[in-house]
This record gives structure tokens, C-alpha cells and sequence, in this order.
């Protein structure tokens, strides 16, 4: 594992630094869930979320915080398995 995360870390440092995707863009199906209590993803995030990853579904829990599988975790698995079972 450490010799793949050590031929990889190129990609990974570089990732995001030239304000544009550079041509790293995730074209799969992305679900980003926030927590509505949080401010850790903000509206103006969203310009960059879609830049990386253009298929890409934001939805929140209201009542969880940044950490949402621990102060949401039932809202949060029933998101999760709506989403894959979609």
C-alpha cells in the first residue's frame, strides 16, 4: 500500500492547486452530503464540486452538524441507500 500512495502522491499534492481541474475530473456519479448545521460546505464551494466532479448530487441532513454519520447516522445510511439503490 505505502508504494502506491508514494507513486500516487503527485497526483494527490497536485490535485486542485491551479484553480482549474487541470484534467482531473471525476466523471462518475459523486454524492456530497453536507450537514445543515455545518458551515464546512458552503454555497460558494459549489463552482469548484462541479468543476471536479460535473455529475455530482449535493443534498444535506438539517439537523446534523460536519460530522453526519455521527450525529445523523440513521438519516444518513437511509440517504446513502436511496442514492445507490437508485
Amino acid at each position: 500500500i505505502f508504494s502506491t500512495i508514494t507513486s500516487s502522491s503527485g497526483v494527490v499534492i497536485g490535485f486542485g492547486g491551479s484553480g482549474g481541474s487541470g484534467g482531473l475530473v471525476y466523471n462518475g456519479d459523486t454524492l456530497f452530503i453536507k450537514g445543515g448545521a455545518s458551515k464546512f460546505v458552503q454555497n460558494s464551494h459549489v463552482d469548484a464540486i462541479s468543476t471536479y466532479f460535473p455529475n455530482y448530487l449535493l443534498t444535506s441532513i438539517r439537523s446534523a452538524g460536519h460530522w453526519i454519520h455521527a450525529e445523523a447516522p440513521e438519516p444518513t445510511l437511509a440517504m446513502l441507500k436511496r442514492y445507490l439503490d437508485r
